[in-house]
């Protein structure tokens, strides 16, 4: 008995440890402007681009409170008036940028997700593709465009597929009105990690590896 369980502990731990080793999220593309001189900003606003209002605030909130322990005055663009409430599909560029200034706002971090695919997969009989939700795979500072995402649902059989999630971060100087920076992060076990805390490290990285906090 005693052996089974130390057995079954071993596999666990096992798993574990090969979880951690192959996922996680990580920088698979990235993009900066050439021959742009960096302009540290004053005020830092966060925008994730999402429909559900309190996931969206929440997302944002996290990044920021991780950009404060930089040293940064950021705030989450949807406490700012004009910038609350979900978002759908894409941003109304106009009314966020007068609204980013209004709040004395001079540069922004927009985040999209955009989607999800299949990374590995191992599958038995009785299993159906189940409709989720859309993603995004491309954007211009507000307008990005759709993509359906799936996922599997299993019967009397098994299925198992692990899911990779792709979020594409932008820096945005308001002040000059172009894009700094770009990254497109790739998360995967997502069940087993903060996803939300690993991508907001990798944008105050990037925000601190180009001088902007």
């Amino acid at each position: 008995m005693m052996c089974r369980q130390i057995r079954t502990l071993l596999a666990a731990m096992a798993m574990l440890i090969f979880v951690a080793a192959c996922s996680g999220t990580q920088v698979v593309d990235q993009w900066k402007a050439e021959g742009m001189s960096v302009r540290k900003p004053n005020r830092i606003a966060v925008i994730a681009v999402l429909p559900e209002a309190l996931m969206r605030q929440a997302i944002e909130m996290d990044i920021v409170d991780m950009m404060k322990k930089e040293g940064a005055n950021a705030v989450a663009g949807s406490k700012l008036p004009g910038l609350s409430g979900g978002i759908r599909g894409e941003i109304d560029t106009v009314k966020a940028e007068e609204a980013l200034k209004q709040s004395n706002v001079d540069g922004v971090v927009v985040i999209f997700y955009s989607g999800a695919m299949v990374v590995d997969e191992y599958e038995r009989s009785d299993y159906w593709m189940q409709h989720v939700g859309s993603g995004f795979t491309s954007y211009g500072w507000g307008s990005p465009s759709f993509t359906n995402v799936y996922t599997v649902r299993q019967g009397p059989g098994y299925a198992d597929k692990n899911m990779a999630h792709y979020v594409e971060s932008t820096y945005f100087d308001v002040a000059v009105g172009k894009p700094v920076w770009r990254i497109v992060t790739k998360s995967s076990n997502t069940e087993y990690f903060d996803t939300g805390a690993e991508i907001g490290a990798k944008i105050v990285a990037q925000m601190t590896g180009t001088g902007l906090i």
